[in-house]
Parts: C-alpha cells; sequence; structure tokens
C-alpha cells in the first residue's frame, strides 16, 4: 500500500530537485522561464490550494506584474526565477489598478530560493497589501502546505508532479559553452542509415545466367531501379524495413489469387495480423505511402481474402529475381531489406 510518506517523499524530492536547477541557472545569469514552467506553477498551485489559476499572458502577452490568476479573485501570482527585493518591488510597482482589485492576495513565487528577509515596505500602488514574510513563496513554503493536505488532495499533487517533473527538469537544463543541451529533440529521432547500393552488375550477372541476356533497355532499367529502392528503404523507421523484411520471409509461395503485378511477392493479410505483435495498420500504411506494398481485398467472394503484395519496384527482373539474388550471396532479407543495404548488388 502507497503511504503519504511515499507521495511526500517523492514531492519533496521534485521540488528539491527543480529549484537546484533554476538555482544554478541563475548563477550562470540565466533568469528566463519556459511558458511551461508557469504552466506547472498554476497546476501545482491549483492542486494544493483549490484555486483556478490560469496564464494571464494567454489574454494579454507580457501582462504586467502577474503571470497567474485565479478566477475565484483569491490569488494573483508572479512566477519569476529569483525573487529578490528589488524584483519583487518591481513586481508590485507593475501591478494595474484593474489587477489589485481582482485578487485578494498578490504572490510572489519564486523557483529558486528566496532570500531569508526582504526590505520591502509599503505602501504599494493601488492600495496593495503585501507582506513579505507571508506572500513570497517558494517550494519550501509549498512543501509545507503539502504536508497538511488530506490524502485525496496528497495524491492530485503527487500526481501533478509525477507527470511533469521529468519535462520540467529538461526546460530547465543549461546549455554547455557550444550551447548544447544534455537533453535535446534531435536525440529523439532515428539516425536514417547511409544510402547503400550496388551498379546493379552483380545482380545483371546472376539473373542473365538464371533467365537468359536481358536488352539494353532493361539492364538501364535495373541500374535505376535499384537506388530509387534504396532511398524508398533508407526512408523508412527501422521497425518498418524489419516489418517488410518479416512480409518477405513469411510471404507465400503458391500462386496469389489475384492477378496483381508480374513476380509480386504476397502475403496473407488476414495471417499476418494474427502473427504479427506489432501495429500491422500502421506499418501498411507507411510501405503503402513509399510504394512498397499494396493490399488488394476485391471480390471477398471470389477471391478470397486480402493479400499483401510486396510491389518493392516497378522494374520486373529486379522484382523477380530479389529474393533468389539475396540468397545466392549468402545474405539474408533481413541484413538487405531490414538493413537498408543493397550494396551487394
Amino acid at each position: 500500500m502507497i503511504t503519504r510518506g511515499h507521495f511526500i517523499g517523492e514531492i519533496v524530492d521534485a521540488f528539491t530537485g527543480i529549484s537546484e536547477r533554476v538555482e544554478t541557472r541563475n548563477r550562470l545569469g540565466i533568469t528566463d522561464m519556459s511558458v511551461f514552467t508557469e504552466a506547472f506553477v498554476g497546476e501545482l498551485l491549483n492542486a494544493v490550494l483549490g484555486t483556478d489559476l490560469h496564464s494571464l499572458n494567454d489574454e494579454r502577452p507580457n501582462e504586467p506584474g502577474l503571470d497567474l490568476g485565479d478566477t475565484g479573485g483569491r490569488y494573483g501570482i508572479q512566477v519569476t526565477a529569483t525573487a529578490s527585493s528589488q524584483k519583487v518591488r518591481h513586481t508590485l510597482d507593475a501591478l494595474t489598478a484593474e489587477q489589485a482589485k481582482a485578487y485578494e492576495r498578490i504572490v510572489v513565487f519564486c523557483l529558486g530560493k528566496k532570500q531569508t528577509s526582504y526590505s520591502v515596505e509599503g505602501p504599494f500602488k493601488h492600495g496593495v497589501t503585501f507582506d513579505p514574510e507571508k506572500d513570497i513563496w517558494d517550494f519550501t513554503e509549498i512543501a509545507r502546505m503539502v504536508l497538511a493536505l488530506p490524502l485525496d488532495k496528497l495524491q492530485a499533487v503527487h500526481q501533478v508532479v509525477r507527470l511533469n517533473t521529468v519535462q520540467l527538469l529538461v526546460e530547465l537544463e543549461v546549455p554547455d559553452e557550444k550551447g548544447r543541451y544534455p537533453t535535446n529533440g534531435y536525440d529523439k529521432w532515428e539516425a536514417r542509415p547511409p544510402l547503400k547500393f550496388g551498379d546493379g552488375k552483380a545482380f545483371l550477372k546472376f539473373y542473365e545466367k538464371k533467365f537468359g541476356e536481358l536488352e539494353d533497355e532493361t539492364k538501364v532499367d535495373i541500374a535505376k531501379a535499384l537506388p530509387t529502392l534504396a532511398k524508398k528503404l533508407r526512408r523508412l523507421p527501422r521497425v518498418t524495413r524489419e516489418f517488410l523484411a518479416m512480409l518477405i520471409e513469411r510471404r507465400e509461395h503458391r500462386e496469389p489469387r489475384r492477378n496483381f503485378r508480374d513476380a509480386a511477392i504476397h502475403a496473407e493479410l488476414n495471417k499476418v495480423l494474427r502473427e504479427c505483435g506489432g501495429k500491422v495498420k500502421e506499418e501498411l500504411d507507411l510501405l503503402i505511402y513509399e510504394g512498397l506494398v499494396a493490399v488488394d481485398g476485391e471480390d471477398p467472394h471470389e477471391s478470397g481474402a486480402p493479400e499483401i503484395f510486396m510491389d518493392l519496384t516497378d522494374c520486373i527482373p529486379v522484382r523477380e529475381g530479389l529474393v533468389d539474388f539475396i540468397e545466392s550471396r549468402g545474405l539474408t532479407v533481413r541484413q538487405v531489406i531490414g538493413g537498408a543495404d543493397l550494396s551487394a548488388f
């Protein structure tokens, strides 16, 4: 059973991690905050306080003084990385008469650590009441509030923290001297394999030995078909190439029930759906988009269940001799198709 202590421990650890990351940025002079950071603070305080805070910048960009406003009128919040006396004073001076009237309490929320004391004295503009001892918060204040919450609200706070902390810590990362971040969106993209294809001479020699000499025009078609196929394979995600390789490996060895195109390798769609544990439709959609497969389910009463045709290329000799050539070279479909490597051709 998950206890209060478990929830509180994870919440406090997250607060500590966020605060330390912000303090590191502050020491380096990086005090700008992202929209996501502001949104997190709003969501967190809503869970803790039972408020309905929303971004005031959504309504009016660069809203002076405040970042978050409670629709119930209880709190107006300024979110800041650092809360010096000068910063707090600037926030209070920037308040509009409309804001002063709209909110019962103005709070400055510091994502780093607040000072131990403040020299911020009233009177303040528009009759605003502000007590630096009570109205400047950091994560330590929020942690104290969390300790007093009933279990259901504690769980709600834990949920907000759990769902947002990882992304928030990424948002708060510090770049190196070259402007590179430890975590970046580029790293999430799968690297495409190098483009590999042969000049067609090895395949041509194999094919002519087996089927007879080809016309010069067909030889040119083969030489053009290989780089085209290699480029299509390269554009596919690795998992999709592997799916295509498995389709070829598990192809039907009898004649298809439908006349699709000469020498097209085919598989039974229903069998593939049963045997493959992955997302068959999504993979087929990608392959169809690249023109590498086609699904034919027309006239099911006469022709039976739908069939998948591996329509890898317009060049009939390559389509006809692809698998035999791969096997003759001691290679596998997984190496050639899955690895997008046609260099042996």
